[in-house]
């Protein structure tokens, strides 16, 4: 009996200058196979949407499916684009009636005779010369499960035309390019496939800001190798793309098709060495990554001298400045106690930067005693963490200027240092010292880092105390030989106006902990949380205005209410913010360890960013880094850039560091194209010409 049902196909969605649906192409689907599903747009006379690199504006169309029960949906296909000219801007995109299609797998437990709906959220941007509109939908179509395909649909020729619209990847073609010169320069290595190049023949770049928007390319061919040069564009980054992916296309053919996507590996003299991309065993890993004779550490002596060297310079690390600066004040306020007392407060302090030392050790030892992959710094991997500490330096910004007192007590300047509150002052200090001080590994301190975390508990405690004396031995030496106070300022005036002036830097920590909590929660997230900071700080005023000064009775107990509503009501909107987190934030992409892996075994030497956005060493060594000499050094000696982002949490990367006894970033490894060699480990503080030294090792 011939197979009858037909895709149960809603009727076509209208959202204002798009009509849009889903197709099929055969009136079943078998289980167990792929099948073709297509997104039909049709567009309002003068309106576009936009392809996967929309030009100088614009936003691709997207899809998020809802799908039964064991469908698996690949990605939404891009037809070839046509150039067009839109608010005076370059576009790339589709007029009138375009298909996307996409590969869907059916589950092969699937019974026949089943109907499904298969349901999916799609998301465009429409412009025409005068505006754009976003748009979106929500649509499904009904499909009927057979043994058979079964007949084509009324929409088939439609999914046939888009199959020869969509680029093809053409096997054995293998590819390379380079910038130099305001150009860049494709190599296409084609054999005998191609004898001649249409006339009509143009080169769009999926990869975004590489090429110029709407500039011609120049095609030759000789010797089996299609060379493209194009003009560069003028956004081109300091440090190009491991892979640059363009669409070649010809309405008169182009070895039989329209369109041939390209992907082209980053090198000066490309290789055409394919790389695989299927995964490597733990063997092949460790092989790839240059594991070889394992480095003697370094003596107990050393590593105890590197540890203190290393807390010591941490005091003059940018993240710390703004604690330390308020402890120098406390110093200036002591002038003229006792010598007990200013050594008692020195004391103090040291005891809140060692006790928050022991506090942060002993939870990352637990955390990785229970299994967690964590490293030094691992509490600013979490956005409530990083919430909590904008939201002290927030309120000790307004506590130094003035708008309400408490704040001062608890950081030791102002208040009675005589009482127990200065006392507190002191400790807390020192706690809030150790807590900015983690993003912050700076010179001799990451070797001992990652050597402690990886020692039994004693030893590792034994580590992080050596580097919080260190930390804390400028505090000590004053307190202990007061004379030296003799070159602090005498108290006077002039401190209202200082304490004033300290609150800046604080509210400079503030946007640099706001920048790596966008990082973590996106956008959305982000503005939620500084709506909670709004909403604080309306209630430290009100603390400030009505409560420290006398209010009394009635009014008083109304307005801690408000301040209690407030405070309340700003945690409210921060755990809102945090669990706002769009999924593509908290993702991860493809492990570090399969991508230096790939690339060496393509040939290709790899130089590795361990950074993380709250790594203030991290952020200072980026210009050198993405300098136009160092580029150009890497273009000339084919080397791999490849960033390993740990400003979330990462596995991945937590591994790597710790396999060459790395706790924490920045970390800046250099592997030879050799798998058989050792990385070369490049200092963690960077220049331009330390960067060349290091990189010219390679040739020796």
């Amino acid at each position: 009996m011939a197979f009858s049902l037909m895709n149960a196909a809603a009727a076509p969605v209208r959202d204002k200058y798009v009509e849009a649906e889903l197709i099929a192409e055969y009136a079943a689907i078998v289980p167990g196979e792929e099948f073709v599903v297509g997104l039909k747009f049709k567009l309002d006379p003068t309106w576009h949407t936009y392809w996967i690199n929309p030009g100088a504006a614009g936003t691709a169309t997207s899809i998020e499916w809802d799908l039964p029960e064991g469908f698996v949906a690949g990605d939404l296909q891009f037809p070839f684009p046509h150039e067009f000219t839109a608010f005076g801007m370059i576009g790339y995109g589709y007029e009138k009636e375009v298909i996307h299609l996409v590969k869907i797998k059916a589950p092969a437990q699937l019974q026949a005779g089943q109907a499904l709906t298969l349901r999916a959220k799609v998301k465009w941007l429409v412009c025409d010369p005068q505006q754009c509109v976003p748009g979106s939908v929500d649509l499904q179509l009904g499909v009927n499960v057979a043994l058979e395909r079964g007949a084509e649909t009324p929409d088939a020729e439609g999914i046939q035309s888009a199959k020869q619209a969509v680029p093809k990847v053409m096997e054995g073609w293998q590819s390379g390019y380079k910038s130099a010169e305001g150009k860049v320069v494709i190599t296409i290595a084609v054999g005998d496939v191609l004898t001649s190049l249409p006339d009509d023949l143009r080169i769009f770049a999926e990869t975004q800001k590489i090429l110029q928007l709407g500039e011609g390319a120049k095609f030759s061919l000789a010797d089996g190798k299609l060379v493209i040069e194009a003009e560069a564009s003028k956004k081109l980054p300091a440090v190009l793309p491991a892979e640059f992916v363009a669409v070649l296309h010809s309405e008169l053919g182009l070895a039989g098709n329209q369109s041939i996507q390209i992907v082209a590996n980053l090198g000066l003299d490309p290789k055409f060495a394919a790389v695989e991309k299927a995964a490597t065993t733990g063997a092949e890993l460790q092989t790839q990554l240059g594991a070889g004779e394992e480095k003697k550490p370094m003596g107990l002596g050393a590593l105890l001298l590197a540890a203190f060297l290393g807390g010591l310079i941490l005091n003059i690390m940018p993240c710390v400045f703004p604690v330390i600066s308020l402890k120098i004040m406390s110093f200036v306020g002591q002038a003229g106690e006792s010598r007990k007392r200013v050594l008692a407060h020195g004391l103090v302090f040291t005891l809140g930067i060692l006790v928050f030392f022991w506090t942060l050790v002993a939870a990352l030892l637990l955390l990785r005693a229970g299994g967690q992959q964590l490293g030094w710094g691992f509490q600013l991997q979490s956005p409530i963490f990083v919430m909590g500490m904008i939201v002290v330096m927030f309120v000790l910004s307004l506590s130094l200027f003035g708008v309400f007192e408490f704040g001062a007590k608890m950081t030791g300047v102002g208040g009675s240092l005589s009482t127990g509150k200065g006392y507190a002052g002191s400790f807390w200090s020192g706690a809030l010292a150790v807590l900015l001080a983690t993003p912050c590994t700076g010179p001799f301190l990451g070797p001992a880092l990652g050597y402690a975390v990886s020692q039994p508990p004693m030893m590792s405690l034994l580590v992080f105390t050596v580097i919080g004396l260190g930390m804390a031995f400028p505090y000590i030496l004053l307190s202990a030989i007061p004379k030296l106070l003799d070159y602090v300022p005498r108290p006077g005036a002039w401190m209202e106006t200082f304490r004033n002036l300290m609150g800046f830097p604080m509210l400079i920590v503030v946007v640099w902990l706001l920048w790596v909590l966008g990082a973590q929660i996106g956008v959305d997230g982000l503005a939620l949380f500084l709506g909670a900071l709004t909403v604080l700080a309306a209630a430290v005023w009100l603390y400030g205005k009505y409560l420290v000064f006398g209010t009394k009775g009635g009014k008083k107990v109304a307005i801690w209410l408000l301040v209690v509503v407030l405070t309340l009501g700003a945690g409210v909107l921060s755990f809102k913010a945090e669990s706002s987190t769009p999924d593509a934030v908290r993702s991860s992409s493809e492990p570090i360890d399969q991508v230096i892996a790939a690339h060496r075994k393509a040939g290709r030497a790899v130089f590795v960013d361990f950074t993380a956005k709250w790594c203030l060493v991290c952020q200072a060594n980026k210009p050198a880094m993405h300098s136009e000499e160092v580029q150009q050094a890497m273009l000339e000696k084919d080397i791999v850039f490849v960033v390993a982002d740990w400003t979330n949490h990462d596995d991945d990367i937590t591994k790597i560091l710790a396999k060459y006894g790395r706790a924490s970033v920045p970390f800046y490894p250099l592997f030879p194209a050799d798998p058989e060699k050792e990385p070369i480990i490049l200092p963690q503080n960077l220049t331009k010409g330390i960067i060349l030294q290091y990189l010219d090792k390679l040739d020796e």
